[in-house]
């Protein structure tokens, strides 16, 4: 983006976020009657309000002046001198001029009178905001606006070439230029598609966690809504194994290299592929059909049993439909396009609470309420399928070069490798990759079938002691612990999939570009980018989530039949899942690092280790810690699985995988001490448990846009270059 863009004239998206944020900010300071404390609380935390004015007007203050707005009001009365200082002198003219009016009108909504400390809180917060901006402003200037250097001078100083600095052409290997299309992008602009994913993700996140919310508001954490999510669990898993994992990983890097070598051969590779993989999984779905119905009406089966496997049997033919739509979107992700697979989830979530509505209004019962919202998973499996299909057919290209596209020819076939070979291949690839690139998935189901059977039964008439082994023990979990497991699985999935799988995501076609013979320093390169990206994102992302998870919870689900013992039940889960999430993250980038060199047996051995290792961590720690237990189970696996991988990867690597990465993982960590230690100094002075669900909003509104400025104020003081990779991107 130009200099002169950035708080200079209007910006069009910046001022729609401007225009959101300032319309909740209006109607959150004129709520009436807002009250921040608990009940049974005496003396309420003042500290908490006036941090919400310091924070919210640093916030409007930011947003004026990036969207332009300060620096066009201050002209229309003739100030344009100095022209550096119009932005910041218009922003605080609106910022402040807001405060004087939010705060003389409240009186009039909301009970409340204008304060001097209110007014002060205001005009502090606008101070920092736009000394925050202005140093970010002059850190972008200097840093990103220079003049970027030429590969030759970078690789003389010994500098690591990041994204984008490379020219607007390829060299390759034996020294030829090409033009640089969006086929042969990705080897260094995997960052841009990364931040395009993560966008469209974290609206995809944002409404799974709101429809989680409904679902957890009408049934509770209940016996009915465990096995609901147990049911849901199911598909899913097939999607993440065979979908968005294995079939993806064997079939992306074949067709990705087909598509430079052999357009016509590469189109007809795709269509066999997604034909099979319809039949096959048709087929499968079909068998598990069998077996579930075999199992519900052959045997005598608890209340408890007979549920989970009623919906799961009603909600299993969702795997098919929406392991077709990650196939297709694997096919748009070979061509460098990863928006229409990365919103479709949005019209699941979307579906989800709808059919939620029309099962309040309805029917009457849990039960029969949860199976309309199993039947509306199935209508959103199949719109999904149909958006993909219909993004698909629209790039009439795909399949052939930009010159032969225009002419509507393919190229000759450059190889003579036949279609059987190279279908057999993807499936003989396919089966340790279901295993080496599912463990987390693996070991979340796991999490789940011993959460869901060892629970408590929830009738009272039940037995209230467990048999095992021949003796008589008490439940180590109560009846809920899954839903508990799956509300903290969604919030800590929510930083994962916004960012660790969004880059792993868009890495992988730059890995299958690499991976081939003779590009082992190419490889080597994208390797340490997408390791030191990782940490750079996942380790704020692992200690902000820690330290916000109370707040966190109550905000999102503590409503309706959720209460506040099973927030604070989901709470302690999230602890243990919380974690994990750097290792979530780059787990998934380094397992596909092995892929693309062709390596599905190293990891499939690392996996297999760690399910063992982490059923034997759930058996273990369930007794003593509960539900939370095996969420521990699960990140401890993770962090294990990931040094081993960082460590095995070195042999596909011409230097060493950690050259340069370890002080910019330094960086990295002190940029996050920082920002945690702000954050326990806020925590401490305003304890969680005097405050209210609306308390724990404006708590969550304070600590989050603090720490993220805090954390980005340190990394651009110690000059990290991955903000630079994001930014210039």
């Amino acid at each position: 983006m130009p200099q002169t863009v950035i708080g200079q004239r209007l910006h069009p998206i910046l001022l729609l976020a401007l225009a959101g944020y300032w319309s909740a900010f209006a109607l959150a300071s004129h709520w009436p009657r807002l009250d921040f404390k608990a009940e049974g609380v005496a003396v309420p935390s003042p500290f908490l309000d006036k941090a919400a004015h310091v924070v919210a007007f640093a916030g409007l203050a930011v947003l004026i002046w990036a969207s332009g707005l300060g620096a066009v009001a201050l002209r229309r009365f003739g100030v344009e001198r100095p022209a550096w200082a119009a932005p910041w002198l218009g922003t605080a003219a609106l910022a402040f001029g807001y405060a004087v009016i939010d705060e003389g009108t409240q009186q009039f909504v909301a009970g409340r009178t204008m304060s001097a400390p209110d007014l002060l809180a205001d005009a502090s917060g606008i101070v920092l905001g736009i000394a925050w901006a202005w140093w970010v402003w002059r850190w972008w200037r200097g840093e990103v606006q220079e003049k970027p250097e030429t590969q030759e001078t970078q690789e003389a100083q010994g500098k690591e070439i990041p994204p984008g600095a490379l020219s607007t052409s390829t060299v390759d290997e034996a020294g030829d230029q090409r033009d640089r299309s969006p086929d042969h992008e990705s080897d260094d602009g995997f960052v841009a598609h990364a931040a395009v994913v993560s966008i469209l993700t974290l609206v995809s996140r944002v409404t799974g966690l709101v429809r989680d919310a409904v679902l957890l508001a009408i049934f509770g954490a209940s016996q009915t809504m465990s096995a609901f999510f147990f049911g849901f669990m199911v598909p899913n898993l097939a999607r993440r194994l065979f979908g968005e994992g294995a079939l993806t990983a064997a079939f992306l890097p074949r067709y990705r290299r087909l598509i430079d070598d052999d357009p016509g051969l590469a189109r007809s590779y795709a269509v066999a592929c997604g034909v099979r993989v319809t039949l096959v999984l048709f087929g499968l779905v079909a068998l598990g059909e069998l077996v579930l119905l075999g199992l519900l009406f052959g045997i005598e089966l608890s209340d408890k049993a007979a549920l989970a496997i009623r919906l799961t049997a009603l909600m299993l033919p969702y795997a098919p439909l929406v392991c077709g739509t990650a196939f297709l979107g694997a096919v748009l992700q070979a061509h460098g396009r990863f928006a229409a697979v990365a919103v479709a989830p949005v019209g699941l979530n979307l579906g989800m609470i709808a059919a939620s509505a029309v099962a309040v209004w309805s029917v009457e019962g849990d039960v029969n309420r949860a199976m309309v919202v199993a039947v509306g998973v199935l209508i959103c499996g199949a719109g999904q399928v149909a958006w993909v299909a219909w993004a698909l057919r629209s790039k009439p290209a795909i399949g052939r070069t930009n010159t032969d596209a225009g002419r509507g020819s393919m190229r000759q076939p450059e190889t003579t490798e036949p279609l059987s070979r190279l279908l057999r291949s993807t499936l003989v690839a396919m089966g340790p990759m279901i295993v080496g690139l599912g463990v987390f998935q693996i070991n979340t189901l796991l999490d789940g079938l011993i959460a869901y059977g060892l629970a408590a039964p929830e009738s009272a008439d039940a037995a209230s002691t467990l048999q095992l082994l021949g003796r008589s023990v008490d439940y180590p979990v109560g009846p809920g612990a899954m839903a508990q497991l799956t509300a903290a699985q969604r919030l800590y999935q929510f930083p994962l999939g916004v960012f660790g799988i969004a880059i792993a995501t868009a890495i992988f076609p730059a890995f299958a570009a690499a991976g081939r013979d003779g590009q082992r320093q190419r490889f080597s390169a994208i390797v340490r980018r997408g390791v030191r990206l990782t940490w750079f994102i996942g380790l704020p992302a692992t200690v902000g989530l820690l330290l916000v998870r109370e707040p966190l919870v109550r905000v999102m689900f503590e409503r309706g039949a959720f209460e506040r013992a099973d927030a604070a039940a989901v709470s302690w889960v999230l602890l243990g899942y919380g974690t994990g999430v750097w290792a979530y993250s780059l787990t998934h980038v380094l397992t596909r690092a092995f892929y693309a060199r062709d390596d599905a047996g190293t990891p499939l051995k690392v996996a297999v280790a760690m399910v063992g290792f982490n059923l034997l961590l759930n058996l273990t720690l369930i007794w003593p810690l509960g539900a939370a237990g095996l969420a521990w189970s699960t990140a401890v696996s993770a962090t294990m699985q990931c040094v081993v991988l960082l460590t095995l990867l070195q042999k596909h690597a011409d230097a060493p995988v950690g050259q340069g990465v370890g002080s910019a993982m330094g960086k990295s960590f002190v940029a996050v001490g920082a920002m945690a230690a702000v954050l326990i100094a806020l925590l401490i002075m305003i304890p969680t448990s005097t405050l209210n669900v609306p308390g724990s909003a404006a708590l969550l509104a304070v600590l989050v846009p603090t720490g993220a400025a805090v954390f980005l104020a340190v990394a651009v003081a110690l000059r990290c270059e991955e903000l630079r990779w994001l930014v210039k991107r």
